[in-house]
């Protein structure tokens, strides 16, 4: 009886390590900061918190060999994946030959989601190599000092 149990209990614990494997939903997205990144399958989750608002770029041009997808998403909450940009605030398929570019415009301290992807299983014997780059961050907000009032002209 005992050694039924601990089967149970090891193979449960498998199902849910399985399930929740970093990057393979949004759930268990990997975070990530700005860089080069390299996806280990397809669909592949990253969590990304911008430190200041302003403009992002994802791509795989000049960086993966195999037809790739990326999309990014503003919620992790009732998602719908699908192939197209359904639920996403950005969304390509070989906008540089068959690899992709996405520009968003991210609010700071909000987390972000992007996917990486890829057309039919194209990039199933290579790894899919990516990066997030910064393009433009707005200033910090102005903060007056206890005498100074702010003004908008």
């Amino acid at each position: 009886m005992i050694r039924i149990f601990t089967f149970l209990t090891l193979f449960g614990a498998g199902v849910a390590t399985t399930l929740g494997q970093t990057g393979s939903s949004c759930a268990s997205a990997e975070p990530i900061t700005i860089g080069q990144y390299v996806a280990p399958a397809d669909d592949y989750f990253y969590a990304f918190t911008p430190a200041a608002t302003g403009s992002y770029t994802a791509r795989t041009c000049g960086l993966s060999g195999c037809d790739t997808k990326l999309w990014a998403y503003d919620h992790c909450t009732d998602l719908v994946v699908d192939d197209g940009a359904l639920n996403s605030i950005a969304y390509n398929d070989d906008a540089c030959g068959l690899q992709t570019v996405i520009s968003m415009d991210l609010v700071g301290g909000e987390t972000y989601y992007i996917r990486v992807g890829d057309y039919q299983n194209q990039c199933a014997d290579s790894v899919v190599t990516w990066e997030l780059i910064v393009n433009h961050v707005l200033p910090p907000p102005l903060v007056c000092a206890p005498d100074e009032v702010e003004l908008d002209i």
